[in-house]
This record gives C-alpha cells, structure tokens and sequence, in this order.
C-alpha cells in the first residue's frame, strides 16, 4: 500500500523540441509519444539523451505515430535506451507501488506507424492493458476527452476523433490516470461523469502549429 504522494510531470507531442521545455520539479517525468518529427534515429537519440539526463527520480515514455524508427527497429531503439528509463510499448512497470502501462498505439490515418483500423483491431490492443493499471499511457486519446479537432478548415465546429475501442477500456480498467496526446488541440483535462476515477490528461506539448506552447501537466497522486 503506496503512502506517499506521487508528482507526475507529463508532456507528449515534442517533436524534436524537447530542448525548449522548461520543466517543472516532480517525481516522475511521462512522455506519451512523438518525440520525433521525422522518425529517424538521430531524432531518437537525441531525445533519449535529453529525456536521461532530465533530473526526475523515474521516467517513462512509450512512442507515437510520428516515432518511425521504433517500429522500423525497435530492438536498436531498446538498447540505446539507459538503465533508469522505462520505454513501455504495451508494457507495464510498477513505481513506487503504482502499475504505469504505456502503448503507442492509435486509430488507422494516413500512412503513419503504430496504427491499428478501428473496432476489433484496435479493440484486441487496449484489450492487453491490464486490469489493475493506476497511470495509463497513450499515445492516442480515448473517444471524447482531448480529441476535439475542427470538422473542416477554418470551421468553428468540431469533431471528435479519438478512439471509442480504448474508451470502453478505460471504463473497464478505471486507472487513477490517462496520459495521452496526439490531437494537438486538445491539449487539457477532463473528467466524465462515468468514470470518476479517472483524470483524462492531453499533454500535447506542441500546439497545432507544431509549436512548443503548451505547458507540461503536472498530477499528483495521492
């Protein structure tokens, strides 16, 4: 049983500008993807470097769908990764008492990596999220919180583009948590009236001019 309260400073959707963020003291530091821009592994390494260096006790990132190179060779990826940095691609690691599960995982568009058609295929990825998880990691944010894009140029009317499959999940698995980016303008927080147990947090660094504007969320866990 945890006693002590846990800060998590969580960021996403750098893409290569990493360098500008000025970060915020806490105990662990999430990144939830596209740390890259063009997915290659200089890109990478300079952000592993970076994200290593950072002073946090524990750290974790898990990739995104501008991540190429991970897809393209993971096992090279892995192993420039340093012991003291936890990079979860489907995967769960427990810290300081709390399950931490990331994926880079989102619904099919375009030609980018990890990427999955919506329903079933989808569904069968998020239905490897364990059942006890307290922070969830995503790169991709669930149907309905932090997914709202405009539905075409210049239109003040919005649609919502995240996937429905990993909202069922996240109602079933209820984490404490939900890290994601990916929709640049949703950048925030939200709550729903029918998973109380979860804060949804869009931690989209850079806004939808590929700009590093928004600030790193900062949640603590009690």
């Amino acid at each position: 049983m945890t006693t002590t309260d846990m800060t998590i400073v969580a960021i996403s959707d750098t893409h290569g500008k990493h360098s500008k963020v000025k970060l915020p003291s806490g105990d662990i530091l999430v990144h939830s993807g596209d740390f890259t821009a063009y997915g290659n592994m200089h890109e990478f390494r300079d952000f592993i470097d970076w994200f290593a260096a950072q002073p946090f006790k524990y750290k974790v990132f898990t990739c995104g769908n501008h991540d190429a190179i991970c897809e393209r060779n993971l096992e090279s990826c892995k192993a420039y990764v340093p012991a003291g940095v936890n990079f979860l691609m489907d995967q769960s690691v427990v810290i300081d008492g709390r399950v931490f599960y990331g994926s880079p995982w989102t619904p099919t568009f375009y030609d980018w990596s990890f990427m999955a058609s919506r329903g079933e295929a989808i569904g069968k990825v998020w239905a490897r999220i364990p059942d006890e998880v307290d922070v969830l990691i995503t790169h991709g944010p669930p149907y309905g919180h932090g997914d709202a894009v405009p539905s075409r140029l210049g239109s003040s009317s919005t649609c919502n583009v995240g996937c429905i499959e990993l909202l069922k999940r996240v109602y079933q698995v209820k984490p404490r948590v939900h890290i994601f980016g990916h929709i640049h303008e949703g950048y925030g927080r939200t709550d729903s009236d029918e998973i109380t147990r979860t804060t949804f947090v869009n931690a989209a660094t850079c806004n939808s001019n590929y700009k590093p504007k928004n600030r790193p969320q900062v949640i603590v866990l009690h």
